[in-house]
Order: C-alpha cells, then sequence, then structure tokens
C-alpha cells in the first residue's frame, strides 16, 4: 500500500511520556486536558506494577477486538515507556516473539529473551529493516503520539501523518490475518485512514477505551483479517 505521507509532519513523533525529576514516568499533558490528574486507572497502574496508566487502554481494545494472538509475533511501536510490552509480556507470549520501538528507552527492568527493543525511529530505513528481519507480524501495535504545540489543527495533522505512515509501513510486516492498532487524535483525517482500513481489514473500527481520560481526544484505529494489498498496489 502506498499513501502519501508528510514527512515533516512526523519527525520527532513519540510517545507522549515524560520522567519527573525524581526519575519516575508520568504522563504528559495536553495542552487541551489541562492538569493530568491521578485517577483511578493511575493508581491501579501502580499497583499491578506497570510504568503507565495506558495499559488499561490495551486492555479494553483486546478484550473488544481479539487484536493479540496468543503466541504469535507482535510489534509494538512508540512502546516507551513499556506498560503495552509488559502487558503483552504477561499475558500472551509463551512461545511467541515481541519487538517494540521508540525514540526513547523503555522503563522495564527484566526482560525475557523473546523480547527485542530497538531505541530508535520507526521511520528509519535501518530500524524497519531490522523489523523486518523479525517478522513478519501477527499484530501490530502503535500507540505513538506527536509531540503536541497546543494548535490542535497542527497536532492532529501531525497525529494522521503518523498514523497514514505506520499504516503505509504495516502492509509490508503484517501477516494475512493480522491485525493493526493505531492510536489517532481526532480531527484530522481519522474517517479518511478509517475508510482504508475497511478497505484492507476485514473488520475495521474506531474505538475510544473508556480509559482514555474524558477530556483527551485520542481515538483508535482498529483493523483484524489484514488482507492481502490489491494486485499493482505493493504490500
Amino acid at each position: 500500500m502506498i499513501f502519501s505521507i508528510n514527512r515533516k509532519a512526523v519527525v520527532g513523533a513519540q510517545k507522549g511520556k515524560k520522567k519527573n525529576r525524581t526519575g519516575q514516568v508520568r504522563e504528559k499533558t495536553s495542552a487541551y486536558s489541562g492538569r493530568t490528574a491521578v485517577d483511578h486507572y493511575t493508581l491501579q497502574a501502580q499497583k499491578e506494577g506497570y510504568p503507565a496508566r495506558s495499559v488499561y487502554k490495551l486492555e479494553e481494545i483486546q478484550k473488544r477486538f481479539a487484536v493479540l494472538p496468543a503466541d504469535g509475533h507482535i510489534l509494538d511501536i512508540g512502546a516507551a515507556p513499556g506498560s503495552w510490552s509488559l502487558y503483552i509480556l504477561r499475558n500472551f507470549l509463551n512461545r511467541g516473539t515481541l519487538c517494540a520501538v521508540d525514540l526513547k528507552p523503555l522503563a522495564l527492568e527484566e526482560t525475557p529473551d523473546n523480547f527485542i527493543f530497538l531505541q530508535g525511529d520507526f521511520f528509519d530505513p535501518a530500524v524497519l529493516e531490522r523489523l523486518k528481519s523479525r517478522g513478519p507480524f501477527d499484530a501490530v501495535l502503535s500507540d505513538a503520539a506527536p509531540d503536541t504545540t497546543g494548535n490542535r489543527t497542527v497536532d492532529t495533522g501531525r497525529s494522521a501523518a503518523l498514523a497514514e505512515g505506520i499504516l503505509d509501513l504495516a502492509g509490508a510486516i503484517l501477516v494475512p490475518g493480522g491485525s493493526l492498532t493505531i492510536k489517532i487524535f481526532q480531527g484530522s483525517g481519522e474517517q479518511m485512514l478509517l475508510s482504508l482500513f475497511r478497505k484492507y481489514f476485514s473488520g475495521a473500527w474506531m474505538f475510544k477505551p473508556k480509559a482514555c481520560r474524558k477530556e483527551s481526544f485520542e481515538t483508535y484505529l482498529v483493523g483484524t483479517g489484514f488482507k492481502s494489498a490489491p494486485e499493482g498496489e505493493p504490500g
């Protein structure tokens, strides 16, 4: 699949997490959400040993759409600080493998032999080639988000470009029948991308987990049952 992509809009895209002065992982405060508050999900994540509350978004997605195979090959894009990867390692990988990639390091102390982390830009050709050598993947997940500016038009455009780029590249590394889950900011391009999901997947949905903060404008595009790209279009 070939889609146009604004490469400048993707530059610097990464998970919206930062560390405070004590080294603890905190969630980045959005320009549109006000001050980040500690809530039920934050406390539950701390209790269960997850670096961030985002783990419960993936848990909801899995319960609703079964995007994760029991023992398959999984790719986690924008993995830092590591909650999604840790959830997968704890619940789904007895014999499969998990690859994760992010510009930032993960906040995971110990990982098993079937886990590979690449620190770098997913769109870097060298990084992508290393990931391809570990694939193809049964599930590709992205909780990645661009750095926000406070300008919603700019931020949603960057998010759409990031999601489009991942969708473009996923076609080259996703097995037939596989699943793709991508975070996107609502307000620019999500309907167009959903139409592409419907074209290339047997099932396609836009889904906002309850674990997303009410004031957040993030949502997720979910595709299951990946179909080969039509003849004449590269995967």
